[in-house]
């Protein structure tokens, strides 16, 4: 299954219809500054979507004291939200590896963690700072790689993009975007004075990464430019496309997302699924001859020789994904001399001789989950139910007014039941359960 053509084809979709996101911002001055959130959710509007949106964003907070703060998890409640950002401190993810191991690390793993015990649906979306403008020169004798920007910034996308996939979430690359305007468009200033923080255009770019990860949509779109020139907007735009959109499965995008996957044992005429889906919640099974099933490992038995589609769709939190193999079958089981020949008489139905007297007992549903009905006239008749092994697995004895066996304790598989109509011949019958 080619999965990046079912994505792009999925990314086109998306591209030309309206949605609505909702996204809670935690994090500090670097989110706050020109107000962000807002920035984006303006940009939505000249698209046709929608951003609902909160924050967090005091400033100097590291994800440490966000982890601590009883605010960060109330708003986590208060929606439900389809992405909750993350942002760190805007030093600490690039200092030493002993210091990001503990001081940074354990702290994103909480917050992400909360996020989904919060709401299964939402995803951690980490946003990718940028390097300071002449990197930092107060930990430098410490940290040798934040002496300048190139190396600061380096380790900011390298431990944003670990943090990203260990706890299974998005990547912003805010930084990465940054990258690209000051090789090749060092006129546009993304700094404000201080070197750190975002000018106009800094926060415009973000924004457009932003826009770009969160609704999956090609930011050239957009025809907001905030307080930006708009020949310097136009080629943010251009570089958010370049470097997000144009490579979304690179920031994790789609990455989590349900994969349909399974292999299956065949034997003549049955087939035992083992599912190898991952991030996958439910499950919608198509055998190919009008029979479904919404078990994870079911089994199956076809009635007549043929090839079939066995196809699975899965699916976690509203997105679906598919996968089908063919299962060929040229032989049916031989049953055994007790056994009515399935492929002619129905496998619903066995006939009881009592009394010089041929009475018609039907066994329903069949397949059937919890419970078989034996329905006919009978005074009586004891039943025994036998695995494929041959071992007893329930036996008893239906007078008159009792017509049913439950089957709840068998577990998924084929089963033979033995019927005796008070000494009569026994008959016996091929029963599914599922």
């Amino acid at each position: 299954m080619n999965y990046s053509f079912l994505f792009l084809i999925l990314i086109g979709f998306l591209s030309t219809s309206a949605q609505t996101k909702k996204v809670l911002f935690i994090g500090n001055s670097y989110t706050s500054y020109n107000n962000l959130p807002k920035m984006i959710s303006d940009a939505a509007n000249t698209t046709g979507d929608t951003l609902i949106f909160d924050s967090h964003t005091l400033g100097g907070y590291s994800l440490k004291v966000h982890s601590q703060n009883a605010t960060v998890y109330a708003k986590m409640n208060s929606n439900t939200w389809d992405y909750v950002v993350i942002q760190a401190q805007s030093q600490e993810p690039s200092f030493s590896n002993n210091q990001v191991r503990t001081e940074t690390f354990p702290y994103a793993k909480i917050l992400a963690d909360s996020i989904r015990s919060t709401n299964s649906c939402a995803k951690p979306l980490f946003y990718m700072t940028w390097g300071r403008k002449n990197g930092d020169a107060r930990n430098c004798q410490f940290v040798p790689w934040v002496c300048t920007y190139e190396g600061m910034d380096d380790s900011l996308a390298s431990r944003y993009t670990y943090m990203a996939n260990v706890n299974e979430g998005m990547i912003s690359p805010v930084g990465r975007v940054w990258r690209h305007i000051r090789a090749n468009n060092p006129a546009i200033e993304l700094y404000d004075t201080d070197g750190s923080h975002p000018s106009a255009a800094g926060s415009y770019l973000a924004m457009c990464a932003f826009y770009t990860t969160i609704f999956h949509k090609d930011p050239t779109a957009i025809t907001f430019n905030y307080t930006v020139k708009a020949a310097d907007a136009q080629i943010i735009r251009a570089a958010a496309k370049l470097i997000v959109f144009d490579s979304l499965s690179n920031w994790n995008v789609g990455k989590f997302d349900p994969k349909a996957d399974f292999s299956f044992t065949q034997t003549k005429d049955s087939i035992e699924i083992s599912n190898a889906s991952s991030y996958s919640t439910k499950y919608s099974w198509t055998f190919g001859d009008g029979n479904t099933s919404s078990l994870k490992n079911p089994t199956h038995v076809y009635k007549s020789i043929g090839q079939f589609s066995l196809k699975l769709e899965a699916e976690q939190c509203g997105a679906t994904s598919s996968f089908s193999k063919t299962v060929d079958v040229t032989e049916l089981s031989k049953k055994d001399t007790t056994i009515q020949d399935t492929t002619t008489i129905d496998t619903s139905t066995v006939f009881v001789n009592g009394n010089n007297q041929n009475h018609k007992i039907v066994i329903a549903p069949n397949p059937a989950h919890n419970t078989i009905f034996i329905i006919g006239t009978f005074n009586s008749i004891e039943y025994t139910v036998y695995d494929i092994t041959g071992a007893v697995q329930l036996k008893g004895r239906l007078k008159a007014h009792q017509n049913t066996i439950d089957i709840t304790d068998l577990r998924v598989g084929i089963y033979l039941i033995l019927l005796s109509n008070e000494g009569s011949t026994q008959q016996t019958q091929r029963i599914i359960k599922q």
